[in-house]
């Protein structure tokens, strides 16, 4: 599991998260 770095309750119904993934960053390639 990731670490979640921000959340926020944007309604009461829908979440926005922010987690640290630097595996998942690495292996991302543009395009």
């Amino acid at each position: 599991m990731y670490r979640i770095v921000v959340r926020k309750d944007l309604t009461p119904n829908i979440h926005l998260f922010e987690v640290e993934a630097p595996d998942v960053a690495r292996k991302a390639r543009p395009g």
